[in-house]
């Protein structure tokens, strides 16, 4: 199930890869009238109307021209910056950040495939991603997998539950750590989430992992974790007698909890720049575990607490 944010990103995708591929559209006959003189003269349009359709045309011939050549992940980006999605959405004061995020976590998909199963086309990107079932069509007499979100698993129930994403800015959320009230809403919503399980519960975290579309980040295991007792627990992280070798899996990212213990704290007061919000100056940077948790205000986005290790801040320079 794709977010309204999402579902309208791709249908601009879809539109311009149809575009490309028909002889006879819309595209055409813009293209063919691009001037705002000669489109009033056609079609009877009002002066501001004809402009606007003359830069409408403009950017759909911009977009195909560029995209050519390009990975489907720098595409969505181009769609986004170009056509002004992301600035609108950041105009919603509510929920826009959300929203935002939804949009980048598919262009950090696009990102992943790319570089995991090396698809290169827009068409294929859409065609691997159309693998996405709905909740709606659950049939639970069928012997499948049922992928679905943790708040739309309340009521379900299953013999075997696997958890992915147990990891701090996943579960809990970023922007909830720094809220007690928000924070134990994760923690809830984890609770339901483990109690769905019947028989078997999985509890997985990842390395590494492709987050807000900039590429792959180091990742710390969720304080989740931690609260859980050790009654009737195995990790696949420990090497007790009662675990048999072959279960564990060997990682070719023995070294990622040493980089993380590398990470140095950004002293207060120097301007960094992050992919989404923007240029920002650091108000605050607190130990967290292996990882630092950055406070930084945004000159466009306000207020932001950010995990380093997640973020990719950009240092570039000191205030005064």
């Amino acid at each position: 199930m794709f977010h309204q944010e999402v579902l309208v990103l791709l249908a601009i995708i879809n539109w311009l890869i149809s575009l490309k591929k028909n002889n006879k559209t819309i595209y055409q006959i813009l293209t063919t009238f691009n001037k705002a003189d000669e489109l009033q003269q056609l079609i009877g349009l009002t002066r501001r109307a004809a402009a606007s359709m003359e830069v409408f045309s403009n950017l759909l011939e911009k977009l195909i021209t560029e995209s050519v050549g390009i990975t489907p992940s720098e595409i969505i980006q181009k769609i986004i910056t170009d056509v002004g999605y992301q600035a609108y959405l950041q105009q919603d004061e509510t929920n826009g950040l959300d929203r935002l995020e939804n949009v980048m976590e598919l262009k950090g998909l696009a990102l992943q495939l790319h570089e995991t199963e090396e698809i290169t086309s827009m068409t294929d990107y859409l065609d691997r991603i159309a693998l996405v079932s709905d909740i709606d069509s659950l049939d639970s007499n069928e012997n499948s997998v049922t992928l679905i979100t943790l708040h739309q698993s309340k009521g379900l129930e299953f013999p075997v539950v696997f958890i992915a994403g147990m990891e701090e800015g996943l579960l809990p959320h970023i922007r909830s750590m720094d809220d007690p009230v928000q924070l134990e809403e994760e923690r809830r919503l984890c609770y339901v989430g483990i109690t769905r399980a019947e028989k078997l519960l999985y509890l997985l975290r990842a390395y590494k992992r492709y987050g807000f579309g900039q590429g792959s980040q180091i990742s710390i295991p969720s304080r989740f974790l931690s609260d859980i007792s050790d009654l009737n627990v195995q990790s696949l992280e420990k090497t007790t007698s009662n675990i048999n070798k072959n279960m564990i899996i060997p990682s070719s990212n023995n070294n990622q909890q040493e980089k993380v213990h590398s990470l140095d704290p950004i002293e207060i007061g120097t301007k960094v720049l992050h992919k989404t919000f923007g240029e920002g100056i650091v108000l605050l940077c607190t130990e967290s575990g292996n990882d630092y948790v950055v406070d930084v205000h945004f000159t466009s986005a306000g207020k932001k607490k950010l995990l380093m290790s997640l973020a990719n801040l950009q240092i570039i320079g000191q205030t005064k």
